[in-house]
Formats: C-alpha cells, structure tokens, sequence
C-alpha cells in the first residue's frame, strides 16, 4: 500500500500534523484523485484549535486527514463510478450523504441524517493523493482555476444562505463578517438584486472592509457599540458569517421588525446579553440557521461564477506547500493572510 504525505488532526490540543500515512484501498465507490489545492476555512481552524463543539467527532475519527475545499484531477475511479473518469478536473463537496434518508429525497443532502463531513469525521483531501467517495465530488469546469476553484464551495455556503432567508431582491441587507464566505455572500446578493448592501466587521478586518467595497458593497462600517446603535433597525435582512457569538448580538439589533437575522457561521454559545424576548419574539424577527449546500446551491454557484456575477480569482493571497501545511494554517489562524491556499501537488 502507497504512502502519501498528508495534513493530519491526531491528538487533542491545537494544531495539524505533516507525515506520511498509508493511502486508502479503493473501492467500488470510490475515486482517487490527485488533489492540487486545498482551502483552509474557519472550519478547519477549528478543527485546528481544537474548538470544545469538535471534539467529540473528532476524538472518533482521529487521526483523520483534513481538507474539504479540495480541487483536483481524477486519476482511477472504483467499478461502480461512471458520472467520473479519469482525467476529470473535481472539486469536493464536504457533506457526504447517504442518498435515501428523507431529507437526501427531497434534495436536502446537506443536512442528511447520516451526514458525515469530509476533513473532520471521515479523511479529506489534504495530502498528495486521496481516495474520496464518488458522490462528494463534482466537476469542475475548465474556466476555473485549480488554485480559485475552493471559494466555489464557500460561494455555495453563500448561496444556500441566501436560499434560506427568501425573496432578498430590493430589500436592505447587512452582512457581518467580511471573510471569504462575507464577500462571496456579498457578490451573490448583489447578484440576487438585493440593495443596499452593507458589511460590518471589525478594527482588525479593515484591509477585509476595504475589498469588500471593491466587490460592491454600497457601505463599510466597524460593528462597534456606536455604529450598531446608529443603525439599529435599518435591514430587512441581516446575515450573520462572522462566527463570533457578539456578531449574532449585533446582527439582532440590526435587523428591523418582521425581518430576518440569518444565522450562518458556526459557534455553540448564545452571545451574553441576546435577550430573546426583547430582540425577537416580540419584534416577530425571523431567526434562520443555513447549513452547507444541496447541490442546487454548487449549480447556480458555478452559473454565478460562469456569468461573471461572482468573481472568486484574487482572492487567495497565500499559496503554501504541502510539506509546509502548518505555516498555512497558522497564517490563516493569525489572519495573516486573507484566504490561504494548500498546494498539495505543483501546478
């Protein structure tokens, strides 16, 4: 069996491990893929300081290969696979789902029952080679570069966002957090006709404030005490993606009455001071969680992307190599960098 190096999780405690593991059989619904690229998300950052709400997946699975934003070229594919074949250019779909609960029947694979996530309960593709089962893995179009292609994942998040919350055409909105999943969120409202638009972050984000009014935010502006009480009220529509539980208290003074506060980061913890009462139920806010992607989501991802609508080359500023994963992953910690880029084979 094939040694390949890869970017483990495989013990508690902050941090990734480099080093050699034996490459996986592959099986009759599998395909081996040569990954080029992998994105490092806030996902994975968690999953890398060992965040309290991972730990009980991850003290199952480890050690377990990272890696979900994985953009590659197939290279065998297992006796039951004929959508894929070998030189195929692919991009992951994190969620693998189970394909006949429920929810996978009515197209909502990204919260299927048995759900498991590639990076984190079962291996991803961080490493030189990797074996991925068939159905997390769709094809990329040529236009797109290897190296750009893991924000079309986080434009899916994006989009699948926007899915949930409705009709956002000429209706006010505000983003909070201007990360990789902000700014494609930002492009894909614009996208959507949603106007105006407006992104909120904080001291450290401004150079992250400064693109996003290159990628058409009609308004900036730092989420401090002052500014959220000047526009307390002002959203129809008020997106939450910074993963901080104080952006989710900004985003419910934010948000009008009748309006939508969509919850679409990641933390466990109510924000201290979120009063439900006060700041929902009785302004009849509707408040939303969004989750991943169904595969409508990567379609009209890859339209927006195709049209022009959505521009996602730029953006990665760190291309690091795979040997050196863990400089990546702490230049991504430290938020030296505004999305970086494991390059786990040369291009």
């Amino acid at each position: 069996m094939k040694d390949v190096l890869a970017v483990l999780k495989d013990k508690p405690g902050v941090g990734i491990t480099v080093r050699r593991v034996p490459l996986r059989e592959l099986g009759d619904f599998d395909v081996l893929v040569k990954p080029y690229a992998c994105g490092i998300c806030g996902s994975d950052l968690k999953t890398y300081e060992w965040q309290s709400y991972r730990r009980e997946f991850l003290n199952k699975s480890m050690p377990v290969i990272m890696g979900h934003e994985v953009a590659g070229e197939v290279l065998a594919v297992g006796s039951q696979i004929r959508h894929l074949a070998p030189g195929d250019r692919v991009l992951t779909e994190p969620v693998v789902r189970c394909g006949v609960c429920r929810l996978c029947e009515e197209g909502r694979t990204n919260i299927c029952v048995s759900r498991k996530v590639l990076g984190y309960e079962m291996d991803g593709g961080m490493a030189e080679l990797a074996v991925l089962p068939a159905v997390s893995l769709i094809k990329l179009p040529p236009s797109i570069h290897y190296v750009d292609a893991p924000l079309v994942e986080i434009l899916a998040t994006a989009v699948h966002a926007i899915e949930r919350a409705g009709l956002v055409t000429g209706q006010p909105c505000a983003i909070i957090g201007p990360g990789p999943l902000g700014l494609m969120l930002l492009q894909a409202l614009r996208a959507s006709g949603a106007s105006p638009l407006a992104v909120y972050g904080t001291e450290r984000s401004r150079p992250r404030l400064d693109i996003a009014k290159r990628l058409g935010a009609d308004e900036v502006a730092l989420a401090d005490a002052a500014t959220v009480d000047r526009d307390q009220g002002r959203f129809e529509f008020v997106f939450e993606v910074a993963g901080r539980p104080e952006a989710l208290l900004a985003g419910a003074r934010l948000v009008r009455r009748g309006g939508s506060l969509v919850f679409a980061s990641g933390f466990d913890d109510m924000p201290a001071g979120f009063r439900l009462n006060a700041m929902l139920k009785n302004r009849e806010v509707n408040l939303i969680t969004s989750t991943g992607h169904p595969r409508t989501s990567w379609d009209r991802s890859l339209a927006l992307v195709a049209s022009g609508k959505v521009r996602i080359d730029g953006l990665v500023d760190l291309k690091v190599p795979l040997s050196q994963a863990d400089q990546a992953f702490q230049a991504a910690y430290t938020r030296e960098s505004f999305k970086t880029v494991v390059m786990c084979n040369p291009l």
